[in-house]
This record gives C-alpha cells, structure tokens and sequence, in this order.
C-alpha cells in the first residue's frame, strides 16, 4: 500500500497527435495518451519555466509539465493544465480504491458520481446523450472503465478548443429538468472543480476506514512532491 505521503507516478498525461470528429463532423488533430514519467534527478536549478520543483533529496518520479500546454493557445492552457491534474487525481483515486481492505460504500458512491458527473458533462459540451446518470451504481472496474473513456474524451476535447470558443453557450437540462445555458469555459471549470471537492470526501472515508489515501493536491502533481501532513507541519 502506498504511503500518504508518496507519489508513485502511475501516470501523467499530456496531448499528442491524433484525431477525433467535432459534433458538427469537422475532424481536428487532438487525442491524449498516457505518459509513466521516468524516475530523473533534481531540475537543473534556475531552470527557467520549470513548474516541477521538488524538495531538496526527494527522489519521486518527476512528473512532465501538465497537458502539454506549451503548443495551446494562451488562454487555453490553464484548462490543458486541469485535465492533466483531473486524470492523475481520478487514477490515483482508483489506486487508493483498490488497495484498500474494507473501504466504507461511500468511497464507490462517491467515486462512481465524480466519474459519471465528467461524463455527463462532457456529453452535454458534445451535444450527445449521456450514458449514466450523475449518481450511478458501479463496480470498481466499472469505474475503471469510465475513468479511461473520461481522460481520452475530455483531453481530446480541450486540445481541440480555441479561444474563441470558451465563451461559445451550450444550453442543456439538467437532472432536476431545469434547463440552463452555461459558457464552455465555465462548465470545464465547473467539471475540474467539482471533482476536487469530491476527492477529498473519499480521502476523507478511506482514512476514516483505516485506508490510506493517496494524495491528490494539484501542487503535488507540478512538484513531485506531496503537501505536509498534520503531523508533518502547518505548511503546504
């Protein structure tokens, strides 16, 4: 079982070339593949632009800059950095998941709805019907499942945005059957802040259960390097 304290570097994810069909049947280059950072010393100091800054003599796998960003426009990369931060937290979340002996049901529930509540999202950024509802009922591998389908399809979508379109409206009903319509920016930020939220209620019941949580905090993932702990210190 991993400590609290650990980054085990399961994986990171950036953009790279591929293709996928828009909702109006345009193609655009866009996919994201899963990348295991290699295990590399501290960065050069004074390194300019260099997001992953470790403590002195922490020897966790260096994680890659997030999403790739670098060949996005400006104002679109804030959101290739979320999605890099939403896959690693949502897989290490299932690593926590499947290590842990006798976790309390609330940690499937709420797993279950981070995941189905992305997929539901992005089904309504895409115009198409969604496959679950925002409270399912699934199996670990289930969730395993959907996590893989999350990452590849909201990846894709970010990498293929333009600035132009984050303040484009998409109109949708929602679960209550109240209809709404909301920019693209403001949903996918909605999406990323919504499952940070619920990640730190599953933290919550692992560790009330006797599991051990992985850490999940987005400066874990751009240092290498968890936030202190309680006992550790006050400091982040």
């Amino acid at each position: 079982m991993a400590s609290p304290n650990s980054l085990d570097g399961r994986s990171a994810w950036k953009a790279v070339a591929g293709k996928r069909d828009t909702s109006s049947g345009d193609s655009v280059v866009c996919v994201t593949a899963a990348v295991r950072p290699s295990r590399v010393g501290a960065p050069r100091a004074g390194a300019p632009g260099n997001h992953n800054q470790r403590a002195a003599g922490d020897a966790s796998p260096r994680l890659p800059t997030a999403g790739g960003g670098e060949s996005l426009p400006e104002s679109v990369q804030h959101l290739s950095k979320l999605v890099t931060h939403l896959a690693w937290a949502d897989d290490r979340v299932l690593a926590s998941l499947r290590s842990a002996t006798t976790p309390d049901a609330s940690c499937l529930e709420l797993f279950a709805h981070v995941l189905a509540t992305e997929h539901v999202w992005l089904a309504r950024l895409k115009g198409a019907a969604p496959h679950h509802p925002v409270w399912p009922a699934l199996s670990l591998e289930q969730c395993a499942g959907l996590v893989q389908a999350n990452q590849r399809d909201l990846g894709a979508y970010v990498a293929a945005l333009t600035p132009d379109a984050l303040p484009r409206g998409i109109t949708y009903t929602n679960s209550a059957g109240q209809t709404f319509t909301s920019s693209i920016e403001d949903i996918l930020l909605h999406l990323f802040l919504h499952g940070t939220y619920h990640r730190g209620q599953i933290a919550w019941a692992l560790r009330r259960g006797g599991g051990v949580p992985m850490p999940t905090d987005y400066i874990a993932l751009v240092r290498g390097a968890p936030a202190a702990t309680r006992d550790a210190g006050t400091h982040t």
